[in-house]
């Protein structure tokens, strides 16, 4: 059981902008994609997801879908983190 405050998800990031792209654009080849800010950089990510086997297929998926960079990000709620510490948390 994961009791605690922390709400762990992990999502597949394809793309990075300095410039807001909106997310109807052709680019994402019309995924439902999500938006954050982060280190000066719009990110564009797709999916939320509980486990990291999970996100890892979905992130194969996606590279043969014509996202050959994707990579898996997590976050604590909002707040990017690390994948080693959402791991950690998701075992606590």
């Amino acid at each position: 059981q994961n009791d605690s405050i922390h709400q762990i998800d992990f999502r597949v990031q394809i793309k990075l902008s300095t410039k807001r792209l909106a997310l109807s654009n052709p680019i994402f080849k019309g995924q439902k994609v999500e938006t954050y800010w982060h280190k000066g950089y719009y990110k564009y990510t797709i999916g939320h997801f509980r486990s990291l086997k999970t996100v890892l297929s979905q992130c194969n998926m996606l590279r043969k879908k014509g996202f050959p960079g994707c990579f898996v990000v997590a976050f604590d709620g909002n707040e990017r983190i690390s994948i080693k510490d959402a791991i950690s948390l998701l075992e606590e």
